[in-house]
Parts: structure tokens; C-alpha cells; sequence
């Protein structure tokens, strides 16, 4: 499940989320993580903070920060959609919200690192990513380039695991092994280590090999009870 800060005015034409100029820059992110665009919206359930298109911001540079109020108003969206998704792997797109999982840290602090973070769905594997709008500077600031690589790298890993990216689609169309993509996720908990706060602290450790916990994760998923209506086919299986 990835969710980002509030739709943007290209939302109020076209309701997919992530449709204008830093939808592109999101997805070129996700590709490297070896995810193209038409699989993440297949098998990653798009969410966010706020509902609505909050308008321009006053300074003229992307889209104004919906207020606190807005975001009270607006949570119990998400409250529900995390109880029916119960997401194994979370992606939460900017300062908005990853200040709505993750203690409150600079961004260089949270970046490239995974956060086991637990919320109204349960415990997520939580991959920060900062925002792809043009207005933010902070991807293009020394070092932190490397920051997105690594949690990218991270993120692919944590996917493979779950059986969703286009390496996994190509291997099994071509009816191969998975094993290869085993035990990617745990090397680069092991590379990379962690750090968490009050609510989010690191997963690091064995873990069984990716294809046999996507399985189980899997199973489990079909085999627990979700409050409310049952999920839509497009969100069970997502990330």
C-alpha cells in the first residue's frame, strides 16, 4: 500500500492517483524498483492523507499543505482503509505521510531505511520515500540521492518478496524459480540496518525466504476477517 499526501488538480480530471508531473517522477522511482507503472497500480492500493485537491499553495509552487483540520477530517478514510487492507508492505509518500506512521525525524534519518511500523491494520514493513513534486529540493540536496536509492533498493527486495515486480511477473511467465529472489529482502536489512522511535522499530533479522512468507503471508491474508465490506478483487492481494 503506498500513500501520499492529498490528490492533485490533474486528480480532479483524471481519478487515478499520480496522473500529473510528479506521478511520473513517483512511477520512474517505482520502475527502479523494478515495479512499472502498470503493475503498481495493479497490485499497489493508492491511498493518502486527504481526500480532495487542497489547491495551489500561495507561493505559487505546487500544492498547498492540507491543514490539520483537513487531515482530522480525513482520517477515518484511511483508518478504514488500512483495516481492510492490512498492508504487509507500506509506502509512505512524503513529509505528510510519513509524520502519519513514523516519529517525527528529518527525512534524511527515515529515508533508506525499513520501519516495522504498527497502525489500525496491524504491522507494516514501512519504506519511506520523499515527494516527487518539483517543489520539494530534498531529493536533489548532498547525499540524499544515494538515501532514495537505497530505500528503492530496499523496496524492490521487500516486494520480490511478496511476489509482486516484473522481475517476478517475467520469471513466472517463463514458468522458472523463484529462489533466486529468496532471500534478497533479509541481505539488505543486513546492509543497510536500521533505526525506529516510540512507534516504528527496524526488522532486522532472519526472516523466511521471500516465496514461502508470501505464501504464508498469503494464506493468512485469505484466513483473517476484515471489519466491513469485503475488499474489491483489485486490493487483495497488493502489497
Amino acid at each position: 500500500m503506498l500513500v501520499g499526501q492529498a490528490p492533485g488538480k490533474t486528480e480532479t480530471v483524471d481519478p487515478r492517483p499520480f496522473t500529473g508531473r510528479a506521478g511520473k517522477t513517483l512511477f520512474r522511482w517505482l520502475s527502479q524498483a523494478g515495479v512499472s507503472e502498470a503493475l503498481a497500480r495493479e497490485h499497489i492500493y493508492i491511498g493518502a492523507v486527504t481526500r480532495c485537491y487542497p489547491g495551489p499553495n500561495a507561493s505559487g509552487r505546487g500544492d498547498r499543505v492540507p491543514s490539520r483540520r483537513e487531515q482530522a477530517l480525513c482520517a477515518e478514510w484511511l483508518t478504514r482503509e488500512l483495516e481492510l487492507i492490512r498492508p504487509a508492505v507500506l509506502i509512505p509518500v512524503g513529509r505528510l505521510a510519513i509524520d502519519r506512521f513514523l516519529p517525527a525525524a528529518p527525512l534524511e534519518q527515515l529515508v533508506g531505511r525499513v520501519h516495522t511500523v504498527r497502525h489500525a491494520g496491524g504491522e507494516s514493513l514501512a519504506v519511506p520515500l520523499p515527494h516527487p513534486s518539483g517543489a520539494s529540493s530534498w531529493v536533489h540536496e548532498p547525499g540524499h540521492r544515494a538515501l532514495l536509492d537505497r530505500a528503492l533498493t530496499l523496496l524492490r527486495d521487500l516486494l520480490a518478496e511478496l511476489g509482486v515486480g516484473d522481475a517476478v511477473a517475467s520469471a513466472v511467465a517463463a514458468g522458472g524459480p523463484l529462489d533466486s529472489l529468496s532471500t534478497a529482502a533479509e541481505s539488505s536489512a543486513r546492509r543497510t540496518g536500521a533505526e525506529g522511535g516510540p512507534e516504528s522499530r527496524m526488522r532486522v533479522g532472519a526472516r523466511e525466504p521471500g516465496p514461502r512468507r508470501a505464501r504464508r503471508h498469503q494464506r493468512g491474508a485469505a484466513s483473517r476477517g476484515s471489519p466491513g465490506p469485503a475488499a474489491p478483487a483489485s486490493i487483495r492481494s497488493i502489497a
